[in-house]
């Protein structure tokens, strides 16, 4: 995975989200209401808060295709240059193969989200804004398990699509699903925006982030905005995409 070009330039693609998000945050005018779809921070809120608002709006254009591109070469990606022969030769089931590089990949995104979250803290910190660490790593944690929910839908087309060609045209489809999926939904007031990974963590920052709230507040009852409930939907989005990959490459031949 590190000799992989692509995967230097996610890192680098998220490294610049973070410290974008800081930059333009660092004395903005912090005194009014901000709102952008799924998320809202009160007048006179922080800096910080005012750069976790940022980091979740860059995030809602740009963390779904980086999220797809890294997980989508995973399984038949591997299968191209040989990898999965190689595993294929030792001792090991089909499905123990999966799930190690199932694994790899989630710590992999996982690692570089939180090194993304750190240079965006400490550029914060540089020019002054403070906060406590708790809470932004805190946040920095469910930053974490967002980008888990977008790459393991990567996977999984990863174990559907059967060419190079069907992982491409899956991860554009699926990256513009994730991001204009949220617009449709809210322009229609559907319920099923409950079900989607943005509204989950836009949710769950509002436990962290001060002077945030959300704005659905007004049109779906507080048991559909509980933090139980975006728990399940993000935890839903690690698992259920992972298992269907695995119910697809378990009977495949590796070789």
């Amino acid at each position: 995975m590190c000799r992989s070009v692509r995967n230097w330039l996610l890192v680098a693609g998220v490294i610049a989200m973070f410290v974008a998000g800081a930059m333009v945050s660092v004395g903005a005018d912090t005194s009014s209401v901000v709102r952008v779809p799924l998320l809202a921070l009160e007048a006179n809120h922080s800096a910080v808060s005012r750069f976790w608002l940022r980091i979740f709006d860059l995030s809602t254009l740009f963390l779904p295709f980086l999220a797809f591109l890294c997980g989508y070469g995973s399984i038949h990606g591997g299968s191209g240059r040989g990898n999965l022969t190689c595993l294929g030769s030792l001792p090991l089931t089909r499905g123990e193969i999966y799930l190690a590089t199932v694994v790899a990949h989630l710590a992999a995104f996982a690692i570089v989200l939180a090194t993304g979250t750190a240079i965006g803290i400490l550029t914060m910190m540089a020019f002054g804004a403070s906060g406590s660490l708790i809470r932004q790593f805190g946040t920095g944690f469910l930053t974490i398990s967002l980008g888990l929910a977008l790459i393991a839908p990567g996977i999984g087309l990863s174990a559907l699509a059967s060419t190079r060609k069907q992982g491409i045209l899956g991860i554009i489809g699926g990256g513009f699903a994730m991001v204009y999926g949220i617009p449709f939904l809210l322009a229609r007031r559907s319920v099923f925006i409950i079900l989607h990974p943005f509204q989950s963590y836009a949710q769950l920052l509002t436990t962290q982030v001060e002077a945030a709230y959300s704005p659905l507040i007004q049109l779906y009852s507080p048991q559909l905005l509980s933090p139980f409930v975006a728990v399940a939907v993000l935890a839903g989005w690690v698992c259920c995409p992972i298992t269907l990959g695995y119910l697809c490459v378990r009977n495949e031949v590796i070789g």
